[in-house]
């Protein structure tokens, strides 16, 4: 006899439609945020703060490397590198008809 998994969750797209779900009712939030990269036995860390709000938009401010952001109204993505006084720009606009799967929000 095999035991039950302790969710209900029968198939990928199960899994999706309940994390929708339980993003669905995220209004905002706010969390500290670490980020650690290594590149040739070399360590490279950051720290700052990241705001959401519902409808995509998201801020991460960094006080390590202290200045840089990266902000999105969820169709642009804008990212400064204090240092450099840089803006980097994205378009996040979703492309519909890329068959690669479903998109989450």
């Amino acid at each position: 006899m095999l035991a039950q998994p302790a969710h209900n969750w029968n198939s990928p797209s199960e899994v999706v439609k309940q994390v929708k779900k339980k993003f669905s009712d995220l209004n905002s939030y706010k969390a500290d945020f670490q980020i650690q990269t290594v590149s040739n036995k070399k360590s490279k860390n950051m720290k700052g703060v990241c705001l959401y709000k519902k409808g995509g938009r998201i801020r991460y401010q960094f006080n390590e490397p202290s200045g840089d952001e990266i902000v999105s109204d969820g169709k642009t993505l804008y990212i400064y590198i204090a240092r450099l006084n840089a803006v980097g720009k994205q378009d996040l606009t979703l492309n519909k008809s890329n068959k690669s799967g479903p998109y989450f929000f």
